[in-house]
């Protein structure tokens, strides 16, 4: 990455938190600038690609989304499909906020999106409420952007340990956020969680925050039949477990 480009990351990561100081950081369009390069030069990829257009489907989030990219499931689901993967690692809405401002939409209209953000905003002890005011932002921000485009808004999935209760009471608060039009709310608690509550270890990996082959399995036919609806096809049937 050039000096130049650093220098400006900095500078914007500046500016937001001094002009923006009354505001929630949930809420604020920030860049990151730990591991800065990394971030910046996937980000640049993705401004690209959008450049060149013709996408059909979005997904945006943070590493549970990147990861996915590489896993069965989402070759099934996606790898046919005019698919873009906008998931960053590490990202909080914030983030998610300032790619959506700085060109990772700009020169598409694709059918259907899909986000799923939060994780990293409660685990970095950001309340439930304003992690919700974030996801409320990135929903206001794809309807100027993308018009026309559904999006399917997935829970924050559970993780294990003590996060988990605050988690679900930003989930809680989910449903409201949708429309059942323009906005879908897919909940995954149920999926991803034990009946008595407790985090269904059987979908995570060792870190019990990222999914495993069969977690990604689960997550991406839940929202299978809103994807193939807002793409005039046939749902895919279930994958086998692994």
């Amino acid at each position: 990455m050039q000096k130049t480009t650093r220098t400006a990351l900095l500078a914007l990561a500046a500016f937001s938190a001094s002009a923006f100081a009354q505001q929630p950081a949930s809420i604020t369009p920030s860049p990151r600038t730990e591991q800065e390069e990394k971030w910046v030069s996937n980000h640049e990829a993705r401004v690209a690609a959008a450049k060149k257009g013709d996408i059909d489907v979005i997904l945006i989030g943070d590493s549970i989304t990147h990861y996915s990219g590489s896993t069965p499931a989402y070759q099934r689901h996606f790898g046919s499909r005019k698919t873009m993967n906008l998931g960053q690692g590490g990202d909080r809405t914030q983030n998610v906020l300032w790619r959506l401002q700085n060109g990772e939409v700009e020169g598409i209209q694709p059918k259907i999106a899909m986000l799923m953000i939060g994780t990293n905003n409660i685990g970095r002890g950001e309340t439930p409420e304003d992690t919700i005011l974030g996801i409320k932002a990135i929903l206001a921000e794809l309807k100027q952007r993308l018009p026309n485009t559904k999006v399917v808004l997935c829970s924050i999935l559970p993780r294990g340990g003590a996060i988990m209760a605050p988690i679900g009471k930003a989930n809680g608060q989910l449903p409201a956020l949708a429309d059942g039009k323009q906005v879908i709310h897919v909940d995954l608690t149920s999926d991803f969680q034990n009946p008595d509550g407790s985090l269904n270890e059987t979908l995570f990996g060792g870190d019990k925050v990222h999914l495993n082959i069969d977690g990604y399995r689960v997550w991406f036919q839940k929202a299978e039949s809103h994807i193939a609806a807002a793409l005039g096809e046939t749902p895919l049937p279930p994958m086998a477990a692994k």
